[in-house]
């Protein structure tokens, strides 16, 4: 038997969650390079992303087409990599008028260790200015296992620096997620 998905959500008509998503302007320009695995993840939170911020462009990055520099062509010197490490700046600390210059944001949505190898093999993500956050937000993202206390999903990640550098509220994109997870992951009931 087919089953009958929604063509605004493209989720389950039963599970369809067209009616929880907030009206909400992203002034800044993402690009979201996606490990291919993570691609195909049926709890990957960037398809909700896409659901709330239509202008996301969302990019597979393959680990055996390094040549290729199509995939960048979109991101330029006012980008930078949301990605933490010892070279990242902390959002928080930005000077104002720096934050106005940020023309848009990279996301590597990948596990860690497959985001860490994708930045390894692309000397076009290597070259872009990392920012990270001094102290990243709780996660209320508990559909899958984090590898650390502070680890946020792609979507908490992209809601929070979005926030630090517009200044705009980015919580309803948070709470989206949170409604939209019970709605398509809710337990089913058990039977005894």
């Amino acid at each position: 038997m087919a089953r009958n998905y929604c063509e605004k959500c493209h989720y389950l008509v039963k599970q369809c969650i067209c009616d929880l998503i907030p009206n909400l302007v992203q002034p800044l320009k993402i690009v979201i390079l996606q490990h291919p695995k993570e691609a195909k993840h049926a709890k990957n939170t960037i398809k909700l992303v896409a659901q709330v911020w239509p202008d996301v462009q969302c990019i597979i990055l393959p680990e055996n087409d390094v040549e290729n520099t199509d995939y960048f062509e979109a991101i330029n010197h006012n980008w930078y990599l949301l990605y933490p490490g010892e070279t990242s700046q902390a959002l928080e600390y930005f000077p104002e008028q720096d934050k106005k210059r940020i023309e848009g944001i990279v996301l590597i949505d990948a596990t860690w260790r497959k985001a860490y190898k994708l930045l390894q093999l692309y000397p076009e993500l290597q070259a872009l200015p990392k920012v990270s956050f001094a102290t990243s937000p709780q996660s209320v993202y508990e559909i899958r296992k984090a590898p650390s206390l502070d680890a946020l999903s792609s979507l908490e990640a992209l809601a929070h620096a979005s926030q630090l550098i517009t200044g705009k509220e980015t919580k309803p994109l948070v709470d989206f997620m949170v409604k939209a997870q019970a709605r398509l992951w809710q337990q089913r009931p058990t039977h005894e």
